[in-house]
């Protein structure tokens, strides 16, 4: 069941728009979201998703902590230019 999953994380996509809007596509979600980033690097999106509980950046990647069927999943995203 993980390796389905994975399989399925490969897809999504966060597109920031501008400084204040990012675009997340995961299985489940495909909308614009407003976002802020403070100094440690949490990232907040408003409307908050309980599909998103926690993103956080760190140079070239941003981590997200998501709600699977199997608990808790982090999902690492690699800066793509």
């Amino acid at each position: 069941m993980i390796q389905q999953l994975g399989e399925i994380e490969k897809h999504n996509s966060l597109i920031f728009k501008n400084d204040s809007i990012v675009h997340i596509t995961m299985a489940a979600i495909d909308t614009d979201y407003h976002y802020q980033i403070s100094d440690d690097g949490t990232i907040t999106l408003t409307p908050h998703d309980k599909l998103i509980s926690h993103i956080s950046m760190s140079k070239n990647l941003i981590k997200a902590e998501t709600e699977t069927p199997i608990g808790m999943m982090t999902i690492t995203y690699l800066k793509n230019n």
